[in-house]
């Protein structure tokens, strides 16, 4: 198996937990998936910030969550904040993003019964070790002492993503703190990404807060 060249793809294999053979972060895996997107056309010259607004400038070459997210900006009839588009559709981009890795035999998906009542997804990984060293590349990018400039940028953008998302097979609570410093300088490329990522994790759960106070 060889990677997917996708940003959204490769974020969601991070999130895969091959012991549990299931995802992990299901509450926010599509938030990083969207933002993923928009990283991967960020990245790539098609999207710019204007003023805290999304502004598409090319078409760029994305297939995949990218492309649909590029045509989706294109068709609106008005500029929306970065975090409009990371929360828009982010439940669809699970099972968008999940089908297209099953399509390419980079994973596949079985129904299962959790105690015999809850249906839940069992996820494998067709090919192992492509997926343990891309793991161990983004996992020593985090907390590496390699200067930033010379990290690849989709992994660095795949670093902020995982971690503002809270994707803990990434880094846990501790590492993360112990790490912000070199976080914040890898997700600079992506910023208001990293940001309308995190903006989506704290609404949630100030609402759920809320709702159970």
């Amino acid at each position: 198996m060889s990677l997917p060249d996708e940003l959204p793809e490769r974020v969601y294999l991070l999130a895969v937990d091959r012991g549990k053979r299931r995802l992990v972060a299901r509450d926010r895996i599509g938030y990083a998936l969207r933002g993923a997107a928009l990283a991967q056309l960020l990245l790539a010259g098609a999207l710019r910030d204007d003023s805290g607004r999304v502004e598409l400038v090319g078409r760029g070459d994305a297939g995949g969550l990218a492309g649909l997210l590029r045509d989706e900006i294109a068709a609106d009839a008005r500029p929306r904040r970065w975090r409009h588009w990371v929360r828009a559709g982010a439940r669809r981009a699970r099972t968008e993003v999940r089908d297209r890795l099953v399509a390419a035999r980079n994973i596949t998906v079985t129904k299962d019964r959790a105690l015999g009542l809850f249906s839940v997804e069992r996820i494998d990984v067709t090919d192992v070790l492509p997926f343990q060293r891309y793991g161990s590349t983004i996992r020593g990018v985090a907390g590496g002492s390699a200067l930033t400039s010379r990290v690849d940028p989709s992994d660095a953008a795949a670093v902020a993503i995982a971690v503002a998302a809270e994707i803990g097979t990434v880094l846990n609570g501790g590492d993360r703190r112990r790490n912000t410093a070199r976080i914040e300088a890898l997700g600079a490329e992506i910023a208001p990404v990293v940001t309308a990522i995190r903006q989506c994790v704290r609404s949630d759960r100030a609402a759920r807060s809320s709702a159970s106070g």
